[in-house]
């Protein structure tokens, strides 16, 4: 494609990076879901979308969206066009939890544990360029792994205590 084809699609070189950032995180969240879908039915399914969630911030093409993120700190319009893109993946991967583990938690509650595992793979994806600890990443995944399950638990302990208040009250 020449560069004069290139922007009549995309005005700048930020809206066609953009774009390209919103295909990779369609294309991540459409194989989380067909690996979540061919994994072990008897499997749990907090520990197997954890490490669906690991091993796309082991992916190189991630790393990309990492290079954007740092080149976003100083580009303005690299920014602006990053940042709705990131906010509706966000939306995204938050639906996607939502529709795994509806009857474990409230909404809300479950968008914050997302963007809290989210935020720790993420972490541990940028570290890993630098720095490799052996048993450091499996020590890590043990203790997400039971937080977010407590966390879960705790939501789905809250729920059905508001079910027994409402059918006490007769709501």
């Amino acid at each position: 494609m020449s560069q004069g084809a290139l922007f009549k699609h995309f005005r700048t070189k930020a809206h066609l990076l953009g774009a390209a950032v919103r295909r990779l995180f369609d294309g991540l969240i459409r194989d989380f879901r067909e690996a979540f879908a061919a994994a072990d039915t008897r499997a749990d399914r907090v520990t197997v979308a954890l490490g669906q969630i690991r091993q796309a911030f082991a992916e190189p093409r991630l790393l990309a969206a990492f290079e954007l993120y740092a080149a976003a700190r100083t580009d303005t319009g690299l920014r602006r066009a990053l940042a709705p893109v990131m906010a509706e993946h966000r939306a995204n991967l938050r639906a996607e939890a939502r529709g795994l583990f509806t009857e474990l938690v409230d909404p809300a509650q479950l968008d914050s544990v997302v963007d809290c595992v989210m935020s720790a793979f993420q972490g541990e994806a940028l570290g890993r360029l630098v720095l490799r600890e052996p048993g450091a990443e499996a020590r890590s995944f043990a203790l997400l792994e039971r937080m977010v399950r407590g966390e879960l638990d705790r939501g789905r302990e809250g729920r059905s205590q508001r079910g027994r208040r409402r059918r006490r009250s007769g709501v």
